[in-house]
């Protein structure tokens, strides 16, 4: 009877254990499959646990999730946004708008926009992969609020945060290249003035 009365005892005190780990932004490394479930806001590839949107990781259970800051705003042409690539094919990348900085409003999209290739840097980029990765963080400015296009022309705009394509590691800034600390990896992309410095 004991027992069982330690047991009940037990799991109403792990149902109460809830963690803030830290402040995350989209992408950002929380953890492994192996230690953690991945509950809202988080996402799993390779074994690795991510952040799909920004806010405070919360820990519960071994479930790790995301809670958000702030509800996303509707977009409209010329707003700056925050997202993550989740594809890049071809001449275009998909990116998974997070983000928006002004007003605080429901938003009123999908949340997907499009970075075509012409829309990346000023002057002739042949190949889009020499500048945008497989799961950056860009800072992109609004083009188009019908069809959610975007542009990372301005110096300003581009990639935030990135990724080795090899050991997946978090790339540093080193001039105009990005460098991974850990391999050696060198790699190019559009650059944002604020990249690696915690704000957009």
């Amino acid at each position: 009877m004991k027992m069982r009365n330690s047991s009940r005892s037990r799991k109403r005190n792990e149902k109460k254990v809830s963690h803030v780990l830290k402040f995350v932004m989209p992408g950002d490394r929380i953890g492994y499959a192996e230690e953690f479930l991945a509950g809202e806001g988080v996402y799993e590839e390779g074994g690795e646990l991510f952040a799909a949107v920004a806010g405070y990781a919360v820990l519960s259970n071994k479930t790790v999730s995301v809670k958000p800051v702030k509800e996303l705003p509707q977009i409209l042409r010329g707003d700056v946004v925050l997202g993550r690539v989740v594809d890049v094919r071809n001449s275009m990348a998909l990116v998974e708008i997070t983000r928006k900085k002004g007003l605080d409003r429901d938003l009123m999209h999908t949340g997907i926009a499009a970075l075509h290739v012409s829309n990346v840097q000023n002057g002739y980029l042949k190949d889009i992969n020499s500048a945008i990765g497989y799961m950056d963080i860009i800072k992109a400015r609004v083009i188009d609020e019908e069809k959610l296009t975007l542009s990372t022309k301005e110096p300003e705009m581009g990639v935030l945060k990135s990724i080795c394509s090899v050991c997946r590691h978090e790339l540093v800034r080193d001039g105009n290249v990005l460098r991974c600390p850990n391999c050696g990896n060198v790699e190019k992309r559009k650059i944002s003035k604020s990249y690696g410095k915690g704000e957009w």
